[in-house]
Parts: structure tokens; sequence; C-alpha cells
């Protein structure tokens, strides 16, 4: 997966190979707002569709295993997907009105900057690209951007409920970091 859309920055501590493991699960090229064209097993075209924005996000909490989380606004529906260690939930539909209500809370730019390593607590990286813009922003569980964190925990229940995935529903149910 060519990163272009994430203006060329590191990723850390996002995984590159668990980021194209979750773009290939919704069936996206590049992971690249704009045209996708979506193929099968065989490498053949089967459709084409227009990505208008997605959101990654690496979730790290201090004493139990990371999980990232995908959600792509696609054509006119939202997809999502969850890396949870070996596990792939996903793609999935979902409402698309837990995305919207993080994507609206989105702070400026220039309003955070407190990194993503916590000693006792959970680390967050997200990064939301669209056409034209892309952000990052990294911050920890107790900060100010705490409203943040409860959008992600409601996007990862949302997944939950409509995989039935037990693995999640028990890591979701271990971690306080949604409250």
């Amino acid at each position: 997966m060519e990163l272009s859309g994430w203006g060329g920055r590191d990723l850390s501590p996002i995984n590159a190979n668990d980021l194209d493991r979750l773009v290939n699960a919704l069936g996206l090229g590049d992971g690249n707002p704009g045209r996708q064209i979506r193929r099968d097993a065989r490498g053949w075209k089967e459709s084409e569709v227009q990505l208008h924005r997605i959101l990654v996000a690496a979730i790290r909490p201090s004493f139990q295993s990371p999980i990232m989380l995908a959600v792509g606004v696609i054509d006119r529906s939202c997809e999502a997907a969850v890396l949870l260690g070996d596990d792939l939930v996903g793609p999935v539909k979902i409402e698309s009105a837990a995305l919207d209500t993080l994507i609206s809370a989105w702070p400026a730019p220039g309003t955070w900057g407190e990194g993503w390593i916590t000693v006792d607590g959970t680390g967050f990286d997200l990064m939301l690209s669209s056409p034209g813009a892309s952000t990052r922003l990294q911050f920890t569980s107790g900060s100010k951007m705490d409203f943040l964190s409860a959008s992600i925990g409601a996007l990862l229940r949302t997944i939950a409920e409509v995989t039935d995935g037990p693995t999640l529903r028990a890591w979701l149910s271990e971690t306080t970091s949604f409250g």
C-alpha cells in the first residue's frame, strides 16, 4: 500500500503491514481517498467505488493487546474492519453516525500534540484522510482528547454488535479506555 494519502508521515506506532491488511479487508487498493478498484481473488476487476474518507486508529492499552480500526466512507455506505492481534473482523457495514460524530469533533490543527506514549493508560494514534486533506492526532487517555476515545469506543462497540465477534467483545469488556 502506498501511503501518499498520509502525507508521507512516519506511521509508528501504526504498523504498515497491519494497515495493508485492514485496507485490503475493506476491498480498497491503496487506501487513499478517491476512485478505488475492487478486485476478486484472481486480481480481476469487480467494481469501482469512491472512497470519500478513511479513518485509521491504533489503540494501545498498557496492559492489553493493541487493536487497529479502519473505517471508510465508500460510495454511500460506511464500512469497517478491526484487527485484534491476528484476528481480522470485517468488512462490515455500519451506520455512519458514530464516525460522523468523531469527525465533527476532530480538533483544529495546533490544538494538540501530547503524543501517544503512556505508562499506565491507553495511547491513541488516529489518522483521517479525505480528498485534499489528511491529518493525524496522537493522544493518551486522561487527556483533553478523551471525548474522541468515547467516539472510538462507540465505533468498536457497533462493530462488535454487527459482527457478533466474541474476541472483540471480550477485548472491549476488559478495557477501561472508553468510559
